[in-house]
């Protein structure tokens, strides 16, 4: 079997910190730190200062002020400048509720995907934004012994791949914005979209047809089809198939017919269609 998204987020394979005290070998201190950090924050929720958290955890200061710039700019914590302390972010408190969310859509999602795969012949998957990645939470693959798939849990950039795409097209424009500053539209196979106006254009594009297909760009000879999945307080995520170009692409309007019947049949099971 052929996994797509094996880049998955590799920032976490560094070992950090070898003057760290306590971290067992092969262990990230650093994240073992700034996971302590929160649940230390989220354990007694009010404001902390630089200094007292030092003395809680018994770090420097110097690592727990790293560790909150870290965390504050990922939007885990929230400092105020003036008074120098700090809180847990939104998106800290929301962890839990996203799991619980993707549990409730893989649920409902999995018998659309699975009549899907049974139709084409090709995986298909359902996948939803977190931050400025997709994030797969839900997949079915068809019986066959050799297939394209995307791997559940993996996340990939939201400016290559047909399912990734959609996301990014019914997104607000900061998070536009946000992924072509910060994650640079780098090139991942020969026709990733690696310019500003070109993505722009081609997320207009989707909007306006209401699906997008893309060939080569998250892996040479990967073709992928996808459509938005709207519920009753707006965008969920994005419903898509993959599979080699040569096949799938053959059958381009029959897929993309599918693709869209099933987005709109998930949307349906979801409670109706805010968009």
């Amino acid at each position: 079997m052929s996994e797509l998204g094996r880049n998955e987020d590799a920032s976490l394979a560094v070992r950090e910190d070898a003057g760290g005290h306590g971290a067992k070998p092969g262990r990230l201190s650093t994240v073992a730190k700034a996971l302590d950090l929160l649940e230390l924050m989220a354990a007694q929720p009010r404001e902390w200062g630089v200094t007292e958290l030092a003395r809680e955890l018994g770090l420097s200061k110097s690592v727990v002020h790293g560790l909150l710039a870290t965390l504050r700019d990922k939007d885990f914590v929230v400092g105020d400048e003036r008074s120098r302390r700090y809180r847990l972010g939104f998106k800290a408190m929301t962890l839990g509720a996203d799991f619980d969310l993707d549990q409730e859509l893989r649920t409902v999602a999995m018998p659309v995907l699975k009549e899907l795969t049974e139709q084409t012949g090709e995986a298909s998957y359902l996948m939803v934004r977190r931050g400025i990645k997709a994030l797969t939470i839900a997949r079915a693959l068809p019986a066959t012994p050799i297939h394209l798939a995307i791997e559940e849990g993996v996340r990939v950039p939201l400016h290559a791949g047909a399912s990734a795409r959609v996301i990014l097209a019914f997104s607000r424009p900061d998070v536009i914005e946000s992924v072509i500053a910060d994650v640079g539209l780098p090139r991942l196979a020969e026709q990733t979209i690696t310019a500003r106006d070109d993505l722009l254009a081609s997320l207009a594009d989707i909007r306006a047809k209401g699906c997008a297909y893309s060939a080569s760009e998250m892996l040479d000879g990967v073709y992928a089809l996808a459509a938005p999945v709207f519920g009753p307080n707006g965008m969920v995520g994005s419903l898509g198939m993959v599979g080699i170009e040569a096949a799938v692409g053959a059958r381009h309007e029959t897929f993309t017919t599918l693709v869209i019947d099933h987005a709109r049949r998930l949307e349906a099971a979801l409670g109706g269609s805010a968009g």
